[in-house]
C-alpha cells in the first residue's frame, strides 16, 4: 500500500484506519489475513483489526501481492 495521508489516516475498504501521525507521509503495509487486516510499518505492528471484508471482496482485489513467505516476526509499537 502506499504512504499514509499528512494526518496519518490510511484508507481501506471505503473507512479511514489511523496508523499514528508520525507515520503520516510514510509506506504503510496492509495485510488481510484470515478475517484479519495487519497494518504494518518498516515491520512494526501499528494496529491489527477485524476485517470489514468478505472472502468474495478479497477475491476480487485486483492490485494486491499475494504473500509468498511466512509471517515475518513484528515488533509491537512504535519504540
Amino acid at each position: 500500500m502506499g504512504p499514509a495521508d499528512p494526518t496519518g489516516l490510511i484508507g481501506h475498504a471505503g473507512r479511514q484506519h489511523p496508523v499514528g501521525y508520525h507515520f503520516a507521509g510514510r509506506r504503510v503495509i496492509v495485510r488481510l489475513d484470515r478475517g484479519l487486516v495487519r497494518i504494518t510499518a518498516r515491520r512494526v505492528l501499528l494496529c491489527s483489526l477485524p476485517s470489514p471484508l468478505s472472502a468474495t471482496k478479497i477475491a476480487r482485489i485486483h492490485d494486491a501481492h499475494r504473500r509468498t513467505t511466512a509471517h515475518p516476526k513484528f515488533r509491537t509499537g512504535t519504540g
